[in-house]
């Protein structure tokens, strides 16, 4: 029995390891399938599968960037992963998508699963824990013409900005928070009916298409 100890320790080591690697995985992992119906069905089993990949963030026009074996419409992603928020008091999520997009992190849902040019929906101001890691599931669908899938938040009533790719992990474990500045504020809820799509660093998105609708769920 005391010949078996140093093999679970070294089991054990290794699973420490194991788990301290995953912990600084960035990004989503996202599934796509070839779709027959429109809307589909948020089903990952209903459809045969096309192409696997992971995003660093969500910021992309899906038509310039076809995916392994899937085509340009007719097809359903699948990203999921986790958040970690920076401290805060509230924060608005924003998400734009062509055709249908639903983006829910933790219990809140914000989008819509219909046919819809580029359009831009945002939650109510929330509230998440700082530092930890909240399960991320979004659903995007694509039936023709042009293509766009967005996510960006607002932190205590600032400028949206784009997600950024530090603050997405593909495990549940604890990655590098995105930097914040503390400043004093004070915080009023309004409800929007139109905005523009925040500049990201990186974008693929024409110049001429940056500006959409905006929906308050």
């Amino acid at each position: 029995m005391r010949r078996l100890l140093p093999t679970v320790g070294v089991v054990i080591a290794l699973m420490t390891g194991a788990q301290t690697a995953r912990a600084t995985t960035p990004g989503l992992t996202v599934t796509i399938y070839q779709i027959d119906e429109i809307p589909p069905t948020l089903d990952a089993g209903r459809y045969p599968q096309c192409g696997s990949t992971t995003l660093p963030n969500v910021n992309l026009v899906w038509e310039y960037q076809p995916v392994q074996g899937c085509p340009l419409d007719g097809f359903m992603a699948h990203l999921t992963g986790y958040l970690t928020f920076p401290a805060h008091e509230t924060v608005t999520l924003w998400i734009a998508g062509d055709d249908g997009a639903l983006l829910k992190v933790g219990t809140e849902e914000v989008g819509a699963w219909q046919d819809q040019g580029c359009t831009a929906y945002q939650s109510p101001p929330l509230t998440y824990p700082a530092g930890a890691p909240i399960p991320v599931d979004l659903w995007h669908y694509e039936n023709g013409g042009g293509t766009c899938l967005i996510t960006a938040w607002s932190l205590d009533g600032g400028p949206f900005e784009i997600i950024p790719p530090e603050a997405f992990s593909t495990t549940g474990q604890e990655p590098t928070p995105p930097a914040t500045t503390t400043t004093s504020t004070s915080t009023t809820t309004t409800s929007t009916t139109s905005t523009t799509v925040p500049a990201p660093s990186t974008t693929y998105l024409d110049s001429s298409t940056t500006t959409m609708a905006v929906q308050t769920t």
